[in-house]
């Protein structure tokens, strides 16, 4: 069989039919099926060293068989959310064989490669038998997937997932229909691809274009993309190199100081490592969505599904292509960590927009002057899916007065006021400030507190919900204040805490 005797060949085996007799019909079944040889060796050429080859294909198969099982069970149709957020990717590319291969294929660690997209007029689109011409890859003008290919192996890697290639792209429109169906668990574990532990290969300039530091306020460099944010690593390792590209050991600087002398240059690194540095840091919400709301994207929608896993829910939500974006953002808050959740209804001072009251509306986040500096807080909020609604367990006081932050001070004066709160037949009056402009009227509210009563939502009753037939009272967000630790403190204390727990700890459900 000619097709043995070339695997033969290349893989310095000698292998006959007689002494694997199951290679035959396995072979025959490639052949039958239109695999070129690229892809006959891709699928042998990791699994080949055996003393039967054949037996090593079974355990590929059983290793496809579960990989799909993982896939068709990682969308739970009920809640409509991904429940396997480290789910593999589906494809990866095979330099040696120069093929695109289901991921369980290749038995060993991959590297992922980042970059950004050019404009669509510089952009060619490659038909090629590397995917199987499944659709046509868009890469710049001026490179080419061998040229790619090579630089990568140079680099030392064998197997890598690149976006163009492993993703499926938009092509003839009868296709359509499996692209929709791939992206809603594709898209949304790329970020899992770009792992802290997995090797990633990074074109600043451009897919296989070589390394310059080019136009920083570009909507397209790779410094302002919304993707990637999430391909960040300190460890990088930099692609098309040439012997004029600005590394950092090579360029100027300053003898006395260490700083890059060019002030373009200074600013590439200078952003680049703070990228990295904000990378590591995940426990602010706030910092994250504000490293996310001015980045530029193709589409709106795909800030939101950039922000999915490094907002390190347990779930995340699918990837609907056309979506509207406050859809899918009230999607994300209901996945991310419940104490994400906690910071976006306790910091946020105004009352949120969209379906949800208590927090933030997507162009509420993008369009705020300034998002909250503080964050968690350790206050987890979760999702009651049943009724529609965020519960938090905390200390709830009602009829209480809001006093003095119905108007705005001077400039340069930080507003304060008062909580009014009657407990324990005694009035407490406790100094607040409100870090923020929006106003609060002189009048009765029902207010929550979170971190030990730093912090507190002042809100209204807005009806009961029923849960295993005992009503809860369910509050409308109006803004929130805050305390300072020095007066938090003696409130806490003054009533202590059997009191608060036995009349004030309630669930309280935010709509």
């Amino acid at each position: 069989m000619a097709a043995l005797d070339s695997l033969n060949n290349i893989l310095g085996t000698a292998y006959t039919l007689s002494e694997c007799p199951l290679l035959a019909p396995l072979l025959q079944q490639c052949i039958t099926d239109g695999w070129d040889f690229g892809r006959i060796f891709a699928r042998c050429r990791a699994n080949w060293s055996s003393p039967d080859p054949s037996e090593a294909w079974q355990v590929v198969d059983e290793r496809v068989e579960r990989d799909q099982r993982a896939r068709d069970s990682a969308l739970d149709s009920r809640t409509n959310t991904i429940v396997r957020p480290a789910l593999p990717p589906r494809r990866l590319w095979d330099l040696g064989a120069n093929r695109v291969i289901p991921t369980p294929w290749w038995p060993s660690p991959y590297a992922a490669v980042s970059h950004s997209w050019m404009f669509d007029s510089q952009l060619q689109h490659v038909v090629t038998a590397i995917n199987n011409y499944e659709w046509p890859v868009p890469i710049p003008s001026d490179t080419t997937l061998d040229r790619i290919r090579i630089e990568l192996l140079n680099l030392g890697y064998a197997c890598v997932w690149l976006d163009v290639l492993c993703l499926r792209q938009r092509g003839d429109d009868q296709y359509e229909h499996l692209r929709r169906d791939e992206w809603l668990t594709d898209v949304p574990t790329i970020g899992a691809v770009y792992h802290p532990n997995m090797p990633i290969v990074h074109y600043y300039s451009g897919l296989g274009r070589p390394f310059r530091i080019e136009d920083l306020d570009s909507e397209r460099h790779w410094l302002n993309r919304a993707w990637t944010l999430q391909e960040i690593s300190q460890s990088d390792v930099i692609a098309g190199i040439t012997p004029d590209s600005p590394l950092v050991d090579r360029i100027p600087h300053d003898s006395e100081t260490g700083i890059i002398i060019d002030p373009v240059q200074r600013r590439f690194y200078d952003t680049l490592s703070e990228l990295v540095s904000r990378s590591q840091e995940v426990g602010s919400v706030f910092l994250i969505l504000g490293s996310m709301r001015h980045r530029h994207a193709t589409n709106e929608l795909d800030k939101i599904a950039g922000l999915a896993y490094l907002l390190k829910g347990s779930t995340l939500p699918p990837y609907v292509v056309g979506q509207d974006c406050e859809l899918a953002w009230d999607a994300l808050v209901k996945a991310i960590l419940p104490r994400f959740r906690g910071d976006l209804i306790f910091l946020f001072p105004l009352p949120g927009n969209g379906r949800f009251r208590c927090y933030p509306s997507w162009s509420q986040i993008k369009s705020a002057d300034q998002l909250p500096r503080f964050g968690d807080m350790l206050a987890p909020v979760v999702f009651n899916e049943v009724r529609g609604c965020y519960r938090y367990t905390g200390y709830r006081f009602d009829d209480c007065k809001v006093v003095g932050l119905d108007a705005l001070p001077a400039s340069g004066v930080q507003r304060r006021g008062e909580l009014h709160i009657q407990t324990n037949g005694q009035l407490y009056c406790l100094p607040v400030f409100a870090p923020h402009s929006e106003l609060i009227a002189n009048d009765s509210y029902t207010v929550v507190s979170a971190a030990s009563h730093e912090i507190w939502l002042i809100g209204r009753p807005y009806g009961v919900t029923t849960i295993a037939r005992r009503p809860y009272a369910r509050i409308e967000k109006i803004s929130t204040v805050r305390a300072t630790p020095d007066r938090a403190v003696p409130f806490s204390e003054r009533f202590g805490r059997h009191h608060f727990v036995e009349h004030h700890l309630k669930e309280c459900y935010f709509v």
